[in-house]
């Protein structure tokens, strides 16, 4: 499911990301 973000929630989610690698699985869509 893609979802519609905002510029904000989308600068917060990369910034998480990288502090977290395990976030990458999330990237697929």
């Amino acid at each position: 499911m893609v979802q519609h973000l905002t510029a904000e929630e989308i600068i917060q989610y990369i910034s998480d990301a990288k502090k977290s690698n395990t976030n990458k699985s999330i990237f697929k869509w």
